[in-house]
């Protein structure tokens, strides 16, 4: 997870946490984590394509290394927006009901 993504993630769990946070800041927050969310997408379609095109060659050592680590990557990918889009979706709610 690059720096911005920690940066990102601890600030909703800080506003998650503080259940007044201000309401342009949680707007803000929500708009930055769904584009960054919209951003592991985008390589997760990307690691998607290379395993895809690696795949057709997987007997072959060199291949079978990449798509190994491809395959631990896309997993991370996966997990990572998972947990994201529903800490967004949480922050919302809780914005929603405050109002």
């Amino acid at each position: 997870m690059s720096r911005s993504g920690v940066d990102l993630r601890e600030r909703i769990e800080l506003m998650l946490n503080a259940r007044d946070a201000d309401g342009d800041d949680v707007a803000e927050a929500l708009t930055a984590g769904y584009g960054y969310t919209l951003s592991l997408e985008s390589q997760r379609v990307r690691v998607e394509r290379r395993i895809t095109e690696l795949a057709a060659d997987a007997e072959q050592p060199e291949a079978a290394s990449q798509l190994r680590k491809l395959w631990l990557r896309h997993r991370t990918l996966e997990s990572e927006i998972a947990e994201l889009r529903a800490k967004l979706r949480l922050l919302d709610q809780q914005a929603h009901a405050a109002r």
